[in-house]
């Protein structure tokens, strides 16, 4: 969201290219980052994106290069909404509640991720 405690609604229309990422983080290896009890929802995004790189066109989380442990986090979850619509002619972008790419050790365990509505206006999405 747009306010404290994730209320409200971070609201983007755009047909330019639009990424967004909650939390990136990205470390030394064997530093062992921990990365527990956000809040990550309420977003209303329409965009004209088709990003298929690292990270997509959202990520709540985006974790690279590094040691972490990824607990109790809420991404969407059972209260929040993540509403994403390409208004591309192509292909849809990646979208992604948690995301660890590289190298180090990862512990993902705990988290909500749930409550995407994920559309593609395209006739060849």
């Amino acid at each position: 969201g747009n306010a404290a405690l994730a209320t409200g609604t971070w609201t983007v229309n755009t047909t330019a290219d639009y990424r967004f990422v909650g939390i990136s983080m990205s470390t030394a290896l064997s530093s062992n980052s921990t990365v527990d009890n956000n809040i990550i929802r309420n977003f209303n995004i329409t965009t004209g994106s088709v990003f298929q790189t690292q990270g997509g066109l959202f990520a709540g989380m985006y974790a690279s290069n590094g040691d972490f442990v990824i607990s109790e986090n809420e991404i969407g979850g059972s209260t929040g909404n993540i509403t994403i619509v390409s208004n591309s002619s192509n292909s849809f972008g990646f979208v992604y509640g948690i995301f660890h790419t590289g190298n180090g050790a990862v512990t993902i365990t705990d988290n909500t991720v749930g409550g995407y509505a994920i559309s593609n206006s395209a006739s060849n999405a």
